[in-house]
């Protein structure tokens, strides 16, 4: 069974951070992010689990998965996860939730009611390019 994706992205900034940028960013963020979604699409929930499925989508796409939390009080999934990627300079996020079910996959267009999100997104993406920044600076 493959991942049932089920996206509503009708604004083109709906995935891209911050929400300020220009038009020609935004159709290139929209762009990464429906590559992530082609390359979740693939996946196969069922045999591979939610974990495992941002995993390799992220991997195929070139996102980072930035995290895989619970379900907070109010919505109507049980786990939410995030991947990003840099686009033209700037972070693009793809936020991904699993249904109350487990059995779907649904891609979460507009995360703007909950800023709080949004935000622990960008600050994990900042932490993980810093860490690889510092890897690579070691490394030379």
């Amino acid at each position: 069974m493959n991942v049932s994706v089920i996206t509503e992205l009708d604004r083109l900034d709906a995935t891209s951070w911050p929400p300020e940028s220009t038009a020609e960013t935004n159709s290139s963020s929209h762009l990464r992010a429906i590559e992530f979604e082609l390359a979740l699409g693939t996946e196969d929930l069922r045999a591979n689990g939610f974990t495992a499925c941002i995993e390799t989508a992220a991997k195929a796409s070139d996102f980072t998965p930035l995290f895989n939390i619970p379900a907070v009080p109010g919505h109507d999934w049980q786990r939410l996860a995030a991947v990003g990627a840099v686009d033209n300079g700037k972070p693009v996020f793809v936020f991904v939730a699993l249904n109350d079910a487990g059995d779907r996959i649904e891609i979460q267009p507009d995360m703007s009611g909950a800023p709080h999100i949004l935000a622990f997104a960008e600050a994990y993406f900042q932490l993980m390019l810093c860490q690889s920044s510092v890897s690579e600076a070691i490394a030379d």
